[in-house]
């Protein structure tokens, strides 16, 4: 179990960069689009359904993983906030079990929708066809590997092992 998650923790900071670089080449290619809308009266053919379909998807499914490795969701703590320690933490392993319940089932059908994207040749309307299908698969891989982390998060904090170290990107080490 240990050296699955010590793989998903290296899996996380790959896809973690490779988000990262869809983010400065969506960034680029925004600029650019705006460039010559303004200069040249002429924007960038084909940036709003790259920028839609390809490039926010992968920015988010591929960073989903190093954010729960991070610590960084977001959390209601109105009612976890009063509890003791114990109870909190409870609560906390039960939020991350529903959770990771929950992922599993879109990460299913995340599946399946790319596996049907490939059989009917889907692909992004508007200016130009660029398929669908790298993207969906993308994001299915993005929450299989998010689906790890949680796992990862719980063996954390039900074993408190200690040799199942986060992912490392970026955790604020706060204490919601």
């Amino acid at each position: 179990m240990v050296t699955v998650l010590r793989a998903a923790n290296k899996i996380t900071k790959f896809m973690l960069a490779v988000g990262s670089l869809a983010c400065l080449v969506m960034a680029v290619q925004v600029t650019a689009d705006v460039t010559g809308r303004a200069i040249l009266n002429e924007p960038l053919p084909g940036t709003l359904e790259t920028v839609s379909s390809w490039w926010m998807p992968l920015i988010v499914f591929l960073a989903a993983g190093a954010a729960q490795s991070a610590d960084d969701h977001i959390r209601i703590t109105v009612l976890t906030g009063v509890l003791p320690p114990r109870a909190k933490k409870a609560a906390d392993v039960g939020a991350l079990v529903i959770s990771g319940l929950m992922i599993a089932g879109v990460t299913y059908f995340a599946y399946e929708s790319a596996r049907a994207s490939i059989e009917i040749g889907e692909t992004v309307a508007g200016t130009m066809a660029a398929p669908l299908w790298p993207i969906k698969f993308a994001a299915a891989f993005g929450l299989a590997v998010y689906l790890l982390q949680i796992i990862a998060t719980i063996h954390r904090m039900t074993r408190g092992d200690s040799t199942v170290d986060k992912a490392g990107v970026g955790s604020r080490g706060h204490d919601d």
